[in-house]
């Protein structure tokens, strides 16, 4: 019974440093963005757009099995079509990643979270004024975890 107790508690505690490892490791900003190639950054943008889609069929599901919540169905339906409509309906993975690309060619957005700097670059795409996309990357470097 002790070597068995003894083999869990080994096994959890190597899972829960693994995991801290991981975790540590893994933290997708321009840092882990630079190194990777080409088609690595295309596929990863690939994957970003499935995302979001899988992310707005989440947000929709359970609203869709009660009747009652219409209005909320409603309103996630309509700011997931306006976002997509004004910030990412033409844009490709190529585009994207080419905007990551120079985005995170300047070492003080190199800490930014890829999610965020992908909200720049899209706002960069459709128009946003630079001066409101300075203010949004200047947020982004002050609130970012180093």
């Amino acid at each position: 019974m002790k070597i068995k107790f003894s083999v869990m508690i080994f096994i959890y505690f190597f899972l829960l440093m693994s995991s801290s490892y991981c975790q540590t490791q893994v933290r997708r900003d321009g840092n882990w963005w630079n190194p990777h190639s080409l088609d690595s950054k295309h596929s990863y943008i690939v994957g970003f757009f499935d995302g979001t889609n899988l992310g707005f069929d989440f947000s929709v599901w359970n609203i869709l099995d009660n009747e009652n919540e219409s209005d909320c169905l409603n309103s996630v339906v309509e700011s997931y079509t306006f976002y997509f409509e004004n910030y990412s309906k033409n844009v490709t993975n190529t585009q994207l990643a080419d905007g990551l690309d120079v985005f995170f060619s300047d070492y003080r957005n190199r800490s930014i979270l890829i999610k965020d700097a992908v909200w720049i670059v899209l706002n960069t795409i459709a128009g946003t004024s630079q001066e409101n996309i300075d203010i949004l990357i200047e947020n982004l470097r002050k609130n970012t975890k180093n």
